[in-house]
């Protein structure tokens, strides 16, 4: 079995300390946001960290002062880098960093262990000194780095639940705890390796090593794509969810647009006609037909109704949505029955109403559709602390049905945004009728 020192710059001291680097940045990675460019992040702090293992490696060749010195240069040298290009407050930078290292040296112990477990070799010898086996080096470096992408996975879901926003889909698990498969792969290959030695005394299997050694370095190579695949996937569905919310909003305003060219249409027609229907109830009066004039009057006057479209509240939000939705509902020989009842303004970010009323709608037409009963009432209330949304509309439950593709995410959107309000989403069926409450806290959000 092979025996290195890893107090010799190249390569061991400096193959740890690069893997080192990447435990640590897989840290900071989760809690901190970049200010330019991950790549150069981790970029300059493998940079800066080359001269100062080299010198430790150097203090510990010669004798000349602790190899702990430089690291303490070295610590300093990466609050700074975090500094300047990463976003967030100084103290938790150098929280991190300590913890990072902290993090390190307990793994390390445990890694150590580990190994001690299945030979005769002292814990001391292998925690304490610089020379040790090839696969003990590899075992526990690549166990380190490993278990960092479970810290990091840790510290994202504490970091998104002070900010209240934690979501993660069964991916991003997979992507995280992926790397631990290669510890146990590592351990697999080793105790193997030392199982076959001892089996067969005086036979060393030196390639072994060396397929330990490509086994790690494929390892190590996937957790680096690893890490970036995340920030890569993370940022994708960011910009998806941008271009949704824009597509919505857009959505919106032509909906609008097509109510107010509708208006100056009804508009013009109202002018051209004003004259003539003034002129038909002159000419009843003169008569002393009174009722017909009235008639008349009337009739003009629900036309200039009319003209305003569908208004049941300040909020511009809901009046187009609901004008949006009726054109569907009359399509699909459904009738909307909305109330609103409003205190005040609506403070909820426009895009989220707009989410939450177009699943609501939508599931309830979907259902009132395919029922005798088409109607589907909505009632929305609207104070200075909440506003609730209630909707009641007839069900009918197929036996055996199987759920489209799709099927669900309405309420899933519906659920998400009312844990973004600090609300609820609630729903029930009583005798054939589908009844859903939804409340949200009537406040600005920009989570």
């Amino acid at each position: 079995m092979t025996v290195i020192n890893i107090a010799v710059f190249w390569p061991w001291a400096l193959v740890s300390q690069l893997i080192r680097v990447l435990f640590r940045f897989n840290i900071f990675h989760s809690v901190l946001k970049d200010k330019k460019s991950p790549y150069l992040t981790m970029g300059l702090m493998f940079l800066f960290d080359i001269p100062f293992i080299w010198l430790a490696s150097f203090f510990v060749e010669h004798g000349i002062l602790n190899e702990y010195i430089p690291f303490l240069f070295l610590m300093v040298s990466e609050v700074l880098i975090l500094h300047f290009f990463t976003e967030g407050k100084l103290f938790t930078k150098i929280f991190l960093e300590i913890l990072s290292h902290i993090f390190w040296t307990f793994l390390n112990a445990i890694g150590v262990y580990l190994i001690c477990l299945t030979n005769d070799h002292e814990f001391e010898n292998i925690m304490y000194g610089y020379e040790m086996y090839l696969y003990e080096f590899v075992t526990v470096h690549m166990s380190a780095l490993g278990s960092s992408f479970v810290l990091a996975f840790i510290f994202r879901f504490i970091r998104s639940k002070l900010m209240q926003k934690f979501k993660y889909d069964a991916k991003y698990i997979f992507y995280i705890l992926f790397p631990i498969t290669h510890i146990m792969g590592i351990y697999l290959l080793c105790y193997t390796w030392q199982t076959v030695e001892k089996l067969l005394e005086g036979v060393n299997f030196a390639q072994n090593e060396i397929l330990i050694v490509i086994y790690a370095v494929i390892c190590i190579v996937i957790d680096v794509a690893m890490i970036f695949l995340i920030d890569r996937q993370a940022k994708m569905e960011q910009e998806n969810a941008e271009y949704e919310k824009m597509m919505m909003q857009n959505e919106i305003v032509y909906a609008q647009a097509q109510i107010i060219s509708q208006e100056k249409l009804h508009v013009r027609k109202l002018k051209h006609d004003m004259a003539n229907v003034i002129s038909a109830a002159k000419g009843f009066i003169e008569m002393d037909n009174t009722e017909k004039a009235l008639n008349v009057l009337q009739k003009a006057s629900d036309d200039i109704s009319s003209v305003n479209g569908i208004i049941l509240c300040s909020n511009e939000t809901i009046n187009t949505i609901i004008s949006m939705k009726k054109g569907r509902a009359d399509t699909e020989g459904c009738v909307m029955n909305v109330n609103v009842d409003e205190e005040c303004g609506i403070n909820v970010d426009d895009y989220d109403l707009c989410r939450v009323l177009m699943n609501l709608i939508d599931n309830g037409l979907n259902a009132a559709s395919v029922a005798d009963d088409k109607a589907l009432n909505i009632d929305i209330s609207v104070s200075p602390e909440t506003v609730l949304i209630k909707t009641s509309n007839a069900y009918v439950k197929k036996k055996n049905m199987v759920s489209a593709p799709g099927h669900g995410y309405g309420t899933g959107i519906i659920s998400e945004i009312c844990r973004k309000y600090d609300g609820s989403y609630k729903k029930s069926e009583i005798d054939g009728i589908y009844y859903t409450e939804t409340l949200l806290s009537n406040v600005k959000n920009s989570r």
